[in-house]
C-alpha cells in the first residue's frame, strides 16, 4: 500500500476508530503502573519540546507495537510534549501532558502529577 491508499484508506474507512485507538493507548500510558517508564522519559525530556512518543516506549513492548501500528495505519507520528503549570510552586507537582496527530486532527491534555512518579521510584 503506498503512502497515498494509506491515508486515503484511513480517511474513507476507520478514522474514528483510529483516534479511538489513540485515546485508548494515552489513557493506558497515563494510568498503568506498568507504563510508568513511559511518563518519565516524557519528563527526562525538556519541557515544550515536542517528541515522537514512539522513541519514549521503547522498553514498554505492548505499547510500542501498539503504537507503531496506529502509526503505520496513519502514515504519521504521534507526538507529545509537558508543560509546567503557570505557577509551579502552587502546583504541587502537577504539569499539562499535550499529545497531538496532525493526520488525525487530534489532540488532548492530561494533567498529571510528577510526585506519583517520584513515590513509585522511592
Amino acid at each position: 500500500m503506498t503512502e497515498d491508499n494509506v491515508t486515503e484508506w484511513v480517511e474513507t474507512n476507520d478514522i474514528e476508530g483510529i483516534r479511538y485507538e489513540v485515546e485508548e493507548l494515552v489513557t493506558n500510558i497515563l494510568s498503568q503502573k506498568k507504563n510508568e517508564s513511559v511518563l518519565q522519559n516524557i519528563y527526562d525530556q525538556p519541557c515544550g519540546r515536542w517528541l515522537e512518543l514512539l522513541s519514549l516506549c521503547k522498553n514498554q513492548f505492548e505499547i510500542n507495537a501498539r503504537l507503531e501500528n496506529i502509526e503505520h495505519m496513519i502514515n504519521e507520528k504521534v507526538y507529545v510534549t509537558w508543560i509546567n503549570s503557570k505557577e509551579p510552586e502552587k502546583a504541587d507537582g502537577f504539569s499539562s501532558l499535550v499529545f497531538f496527530v496532525n493526520e488525525l486532527g487530534w489532540s488532548t491534555v492530561a494533567f498529571y502529577n510528577r510526585k506519583l512518579l517520584q513515590k513509585s521510584n522511592t
